[in-house]
């Protein structure tokens, strides 16, 4: 009896990960989204931040969708959304999170890595948001790299002069910066268009913590930067 027991317990693991790998294959076919122009050179951002301009990592958050943005100065060099929606229990969604940002930062190696906080009553209600938050700091610390956070409230203001805009708002502004994101505005269906949200809130927090790193500000320390609004 507990012969077929294991078999049937190793059996449906396998299943599991069988289903795990199709998942994963099919956001990186149908979900990532790479600038047409690729940025020349492509190198690995120096470690020394004083001053500098590094590639930053942005990331938003999210037990469902999570946007991903690489930004390097002026020039947006990927973009994503990662599909984590059936990505449970908990430790695979934890799981799912690792391999998506690691994969990023072995193929662009960025300087820092940058990520949007969540509210307070997003962590009580969804711990699973907590537990994903605290591994993409843990991962970019193992991978040396800068990590700081920003809270919603810091990133729209930082980015629009004013902390209670709305997301589309925030992309909009995005899209006026980056022309070549338009299309993700422009005839979207209202789902689509919730869709990219993420990858235009995970771009927004790079691109304040890139002009933060331009202009000296978070050059010393090693702590994330929680920023309360």
């Amino acid at each position: 009896m507990r012969v077929v027991e294991r078999q049937n317990h190793d059996r449906r693991a396998r299943v599991q990960e069988v289903i795990y790998k199709m998942i994963i294959t099919t956001s990186e076919q149908l979900v990532e989204k790479s600038p047409s122009r690729r940025p020349y050179p492509w190198r690995p951002t120096p470690r020394s931040l004083n001053g500098k301009t590094p590639r930053v990592l942005g990331i938003d958050p999210g037990t469902r969708l999570m946007g991903i943005a690489v930004l390097e100065g002026d020039d947006v060099i990927y973009y994503a959304v990662k599909e984590l929606r059936r990505m449970r229990p908990g430790f695979q969604l934890v799981r799912a999170t690792r391999d998506a940002v690691n994969d990023v930062i072995e193929r662009f190696s960025p300087g820092v890595v940058a990520y949007e906080t969540s509210y307070y009553i997003q962590q009580t209600t969804s711990p699973l948001l907590g537990e994903q938050e605290r591994e993409i700091r843990r991962l970019g610390k193992a991978a040396g790299l800068k990590v700081v956070a920003y809270s919603p409230l810091y990133v729209r203001q930082q980015l629009c002069a004013d902390a209670y805009v709305t997301k589309h708002m925030v992309a909009q502004v995005l899209v006026e910066r980056f022309p070549e994101l338009a299309g993700y505005r422009m005839n979207q269906t209202p789902r689509s268009e919730r869709y990219w949200l993420n990858m235009f809130d995970a771009l927004a927090v790079a691109v304040v913590a890139t002009r933060e790193f331009r202009h000296g500000a978070n050059a010393s320390g090693d702590e994330p930067t929680a920023r309360a609004a």
